[in-house]
């Protein structure tokens, strides 16, 4: 991962891993998981967040043509 910087890496791998896998766990262990969708909806799109900054930088490598 060369073309993102060491702050993108870090937010992804400490921040957008453990999002993705509360959003799930909060949607596993709801009763109601359409009722009670905060705390996975929330957790979501923190882990979208994560994948649109990769998206972003790896965007950017295409095009100057690093990848």
């Amino acid at each position: 991962m060369k073309f993102m910087p060491i702050w993108a890496q870090r937010y992804m791998s400490f921040v957008g891993g453990p999002a993705f896998v509360i959003s799930i766990a909060s949607f596993m262990l709801s009763k109601d998981p359409f009722a009670d969708s905060t705390l996975t909806v929330s957790a979501f799109m923190v882990f979208a967040s994560a994948c649109a900054i990769r998206a972003y930088f790896m965007l950017h490598a295409m095009g100057r043509g690093e990848l």
